[in-house]
């Protein structure tokens, strides 16, 4: 099948799995609840104090259940990669708290408490992967000027694009009801225009409007996803996204990545062990290591899915255009495969325009559109009647990728990588802050980009500086890399 060439839209949906009810509570693993500790080690103090406060703070935001029993100290201290003695001291310091209890012969349970507080009644994000990347968001920069959010402001064209848009369409807007669960028509049709000419032959209902990326993975989580189901994702990935499936109760199963993309081998291996859900890829572009999925890979990857009747939830919101892209996986997908593709407008023109969809077969979009009524019932008309970013003028421009990655090569500490690839974010290796280059860079708490483990190698710590010296250490480049 060449690429210009689509499988049918209309799946057999019957031949995936639905998701099972949701079963009765069991132990929970290790690893899942070092991916509920989230970012635990970031900040001052003992590591036991660090740990005993994270574990407050999933039993308060009730990511920890009441009753639950909790690791012993040699498992859960294997599983995060510390001492028994870190461990033990912060499962004593719970206890003294009346947090949790120990029993001999039942270990250590999560103690009822009344009156608990709410999430976030302490002022901080509920744990998780990308806890501190949203802590960043709602506290501002402060002092220093972030690497951790691979983002800029909106494209130029998009003012004068959004207020002739008001100035023609509003009127009629306005005779509109403006609920429409699935977004306007106009839109639907410019992104199906827009996904066609991309490779990917789609009709307008095939796609669902949404408030942005974030939106559509909730919206596939609820429909696909119960307590205990299995998530294959790459590693390393976006933590927001392992958080995304972790709050629907499914464990999650890493994958690595070579230079093509996720490794079929080790893809077809975790299917046939873990028998998941769901696939969710970045193949284009793959944040945080910047790596384009070759055509041959998108191929296979729809291949082995299908053979294992998993959907796959490619979310490309990371391209930003300029050199050829091969078509979403979506467009390789065979008779039968059920495969949703996600994007938006945020890194390409505006994430402030909260402007995303999800293209799928007919049938799935009508399964997601009832979630979506009961999330926001529709979304805002006022920029929803055309798309901007759907012409080329308004998209933003390739950053100079070379010479900006050529020049922060020679003033930054960090070692980057040999090229730098296209998107919003590049990989590197960050060794520590070298004193002779550049005396005033500092390491902010980090999220971690890789699941299944809780060893500090899977924690990428962005490189932060004083705004006076940012310049001159290179940093502020047209494409910030993303560790």
């Amino acid at each position: 099948m060449n690429a210009g060439e689509p499988g049918p839209i209309g799946p057999q949906v019957d031949r995936f799995r639905e998701p099972s009810e949701r079963e009765p509570r069991e132990p929970r693993e290790p690893s899942e609840l070092a991916e509920i500790l989230g970012d635990w080690m970031s900040g001052p103090g003992p590591l036991y104090r660090k740990l005993a406060g994270a574990l407050q703070r999933a039993v308060r935001d009730g990511s920890l259940d009441p009753g639950e029993r909790l690791p012993s100290e040699r498992v859960l201290a294997k599983a995060l990669v510390v001492s028994r003695a870190t461990v033990v001291t912060a499962y004593d310091e719970l206890r003294g708290l009346g947090i949790v209890d120990s029993r001999r012969g039942s270990g250590t349970r999560v103690v009822r408490q009344p009156g608990s507080s709410r999430p976030g009644a302490d002022g901080r994000v509920p744990g998780g992967r990308a806890a501190s990347i949203i802590q960043r968001l709602i506290d501002g920069p402060g002092d220093v000027i972030s690497l951790r959010h691979a983002m800029e402001g909106a494209v130029p064209e998009l003012g004068t694009e959004l207020a002739a848009l008001l100035a023609e369409d509003l009127p009629a807007l306005m005779r509109d009801t403006g609920y429409h669960p699935n977004g306007l028509p106009a839109l639907r049709q410019g992104v199906a225009a827009r996904l066609t000419a991309a490779g990917l032959r789609t009709d307008p209902e095939n796609v669902l409007v949404t408030t942005g990326v974030t939106q559509a993975l909730a919206l596939a989580a609820q429909m696909y996803l119960r307590r205990r189901s299995i998530v294959v994702v790459e590693s390393p990935g976006w933590p927001g996204c392992f958080d995304v499936f972790r709050a629907a109760g499914a464990r999650l199963v890493g994958v690595p990545l070579d230079d093509d993309g996720i490794r079929v081998d080790e893809l077809a291996r975790a299917f046939a062990e873990h028998r998941p859900d769901l696939l969710y890829v970045m193949p284009t572009v793959h944040n945080p290591t910047g790596t384009l999925m070759s055509e041959g890979r998108r191929r296979r990857v729809a291949e082995i899915a299908a053979e294992h009747r998993v959907p796959i939830l490619e979310d490309n919101a990371y391209d930003i255009g300029g050199a050829s892209r091969p078509p979403p996986i979506a467009a390789f997908a065979p008779r039968g495969a059920e495969v949703l593709s996600a994007d938006s407008l945020a890194k390409s023109v505006w994430g402030g325009l909260r402007t995303g969809w999800v293209r799928a077969p007919a049938e799935t979009i009508e399964r997601l559109a009832r979630h979506k009524a009961l999330a926001d019932l529709a979304a805002p008309s006022s920029t929803r009647r055309s798309p901007p970013g759907c012409y080329p003028a308004s998209r933003r421009s390739p950053p100079p990728a070379a010479p900006s990655c050529a020049t922060a090569s020679t003033t930054s500490p960090p070692s980057w990588p040999s090229g730098c690839r296209s998107g919003v974010s590049s990989g590197r290796r960050a060794g520590r802050p070298s004193g002779s280059s550049c005396p005033d860079a500092t390491r902010a708490p980090s999220p971690r980009w890789r699941c299944g483990t809780a060893s500090r190698s899977s924690r990428a710590p962005p490189w932060t500086r004083p705004a006076p010296t940012t310049a001159s250490c290179g940093c502020r480049t047209r494409s910030p890399p993303t560790s």
